[in-house]
């Protein structure tokens, strides 16, 4: 199954670790939080998955796009066919990469 990331990054003079260039959304626990404007449509397609995400980032331009999932979401992850990225981080396990899929199926 493919997921919805396509096309580029938005931001434009964005540095990494602020919140210019986002939106609010409402997750599943109806809270609301900031995500990037450029990856809030994947972050929704991922929810829409049942994928608990912790963290996200677009990569302002300058790094993979990235999202830190839940430990219960790790193996949906791979089901739906995204990949560990391999930027350090605490969470490895539960680090991915935000661009397409290794899957090339479609919905």
């Amino acid at each position: 199954m493919a997921g919805p990331i396509t096309g580029s990054c938005h931001c434009v003079d964005v540095e990494p670790g602020t919140y210019d260039n986002q939106v609010s959304m409402l997750d599943a626990n109806e809270k609301w939080v900031c995500i990037d404007t450029c990856i809030a449509t994947a972050i929704g397609w991922l929810w829409h998955h049942d994928v608990v995400t912790l963290n996200s980032c677009c990569g302002h331009g300058r790094m993979n796009p990235t999202v830190i999932v839940a430990e219960e979401s790790i193996a949906r992850m791979l089901e739906l066919g995204f990949v560990h990225d391999d930027t350090p981080c605490v969470v490895p396990d539960q680090l991915f990469r935000l661009d397409r899929p290794r899957c090339e199926c479609t919905a």
